[in-house]
């Protein structure tokens, strides 16, 4: 199944959008397609955003203060430095105060199908027509910190079930650069029995 969203142009200061929802392999393409849960409706820029009803759906979109605590100085140390699993822990929340814009839905069970459920999020912008890929994320939401800068415009415009064979590689480089290893692996740390 898959939810799409498409915003109208910014325009002093407003903005609209657009829910779908669709199910097989029309859930599989970056267009929106299926059923429209709700159409045109305020995108909040303020504090007094709230959410609506859309079909059998609540929505919000809008801002919100941003719950997500990151320590980016000790990640970047980490990252730059190279020490094998030396994360300097600073206690500075980088995103403390800030705001974030948010798609939140509350779904009936059976909208979401049988289990497990996963996540994919994919932004694209349309140029001349076309969906061109922006950003993506999903669980566990690696590309921003630890994808190679040479390689993030491919992954954001690949599809996560090609993955683990495009990225598995590098991505397991840079852990074990940083002193992280698979299991079962030799001489490189030592692991509990799993």
């Amino acid at each position: 199944m898959g939810f799409s969203f498409t915003f109208s142009e910014y325009d002093n200061g407003r903005q609209t959008a657009t829910a779908f929802y669709t199910t097989g392999s029309a859930a599989q393409t970056r267009e929106p397609r299926g059923d429209m849960l709700i159409e045109a409706t305020p995108v909040g820029f303020d504090t007094n955003a709230r959410a609506v009803q859309a079909g059998p759906v609540r929505l919000f979109i809008g801002k919100r203060s941003d719950p997500f605590f990151a320590d980016a100085d000790g990640v970047l140390h980490w990252l730059i430095d190279g020490q094998k699993g030396d994360f300097q822990w600073t206690g500075t929340d980088t995103f403390a105060g800030a705001n974030i814009l948010s798609i939140t839905l509350e779904v009936p069970d059976d909208m979401l199908g049988p289990g497990p459920i996963g996540a994919w999020v994919t932004i694209s912008l349309r140029r001349d027509g076309v969906l061109v890929p922006m950003d993506r994320g999903g669980n566990p939401s690696f590309n921003p910190i630890l994808n190679a800068d040479d390689i993030k415009k491919e992954f954001n415009a690949t599809d996560p079930v090609d993955d683990v064979k495009n990225y598995l590689q590098p991505l397991s480089e840079t852990l074990q650069r940083h002193g992280y290893c698979a299991r079962g692996s030799h001489g490189c740390g030592t692991h509990p029995a799993t």
